[in-house]
């Protein structure tokens, strides 16, 4: 081979090597930017979380140092947290979060419906006016009332001995977790869902719900007299006066409101159950996360517990 040809030789081998090398390192480089942002991406994930977890823990706060008889809209726990700037010591952690306290005891209770393994005719009732307000047929409230009835463990039969329900914490959490049919869709489901609440029914008492906090369609199911029209006017009532002080305010207000049987089992003006919901925003990290909060009452401060939690 002449001395020219091998320098040719040389030459493309050269080319070859540096081609081969570029292309690796390209891959190589392509890897380690993958890899850190992945890294990047677990660690916003990690810091996340825990801000979630400082979140829930600062709505458990505000709960337990509540010292007011009367829980309404106005007070503290019920004021939003504004979409927030927190950063740590150093400037290198930068997230947002937001937040909402919710009385969960505003919303119906579905769990009211069942009650020794099989569906309550007078919670069915109270269910099937809060669904004609919604435009929510009788025929799908039944259907929705069996859907929650097979979410429901069973209990131990009633005797005499023991004539309550045994307490059990339901299986289902929210409404949107039934199983949609051609009957009842994942749209109806997901309309109903800010009206009502799945809580552990410990008695067959039903829950009693907040007048100063329910909605007027959920204040409409109470009872027959409470239609709409009076629902709506209880409300504007309650925004213009702050909140009922007890039961008895709230009855003289309305004094229409006499002539319902056993509406004081039916209404409180005192919630023992919230549900928190908390945003963090941090890079590309986006986290939504809910949790029931049951508070304990009657010691200061009051104990708080968290039922479940999800994340949206």
């Amino acid at each position: 081979m002449s001395l020219i040809r091998q320098r040719g030789v040389a030459i493309v081998t050269a080319l070859l090597l540096v081609a081969l090398i570029t292309v690796l390192s390209a891959q190589w480089l392509a890897r380690q930017n993958a890899l850190g942002r992945a890294v990047e991406v677990q660690r916003n994930s990690a810091q996340g979380r825990w801000l979630l977890i400082a979140a829930t823990d600062w709505a458990r706060v505000i709960l337990r140092e509540d010292r007011n008889p009367v829980d309404y809209i106005g007070e503290i726990w019920s004021v939003p947290l504004a979409r927030t700037s927190v950063s740590d010591s150093s400037g290198r952690l930068q997230a947002y979060v937001s937040g909402r306290i919710e009385d969960a005891q505003g919303r119906f209770n579905l769990a009211d419906l069942v009650f020794n393994n099989e569906i309550d005719a007078m919670a069915l009732e109270r269910f099937s006016r809060l669904c004609a307000v919604l435009n929510i047929s009788s025929a799908q409230a039944q259907a929705i009332a069996r859907l929650v009835l097979a979410k429901t463990p069973k209990s131990p039969a009633l005797t005499s001995e023991k004539p309550l329900l045994i307490a059990s914490t339901p299986q289902l959490r929210v409404i949107t977790e039934l199983t949609a049919t051609s009957e009842i869709s994942a749209d109806l489901l997901a309309a109903l869902d800010p009206y009502v609440i799945v809580l552990t029914r410990n008695t067959n008492k039903p829950t009693p719900i907040n007048v100063n906090t329910a909605s007027a369609p959920v204040l409409a199911a109470i009872a027959p007299l409470m239609a709409q029209g009076l629902a709506q006017a209880i409300v504007a009532q309650r925004e213009q006066t702050r909140y009922f002080k007890d039961r008895n305010d709230f009855k003289n207000t309305f004094p229409v409101l006499q002539n319902i049987d056993n509406l004081d089992a039916l209404i409180t003006v005192r919630s023992d159950w919230f549900l928190a919901s908390g945003r963090i925003e941090h890079g590309k990290i986006d986290m939504i996360r809910q949790v029931l909060i049951k508070r304990s009452l009657g010691q200061y401060p009051s104990n708080t517990s968290i039922i479940w939690s999800r994340d949206l």
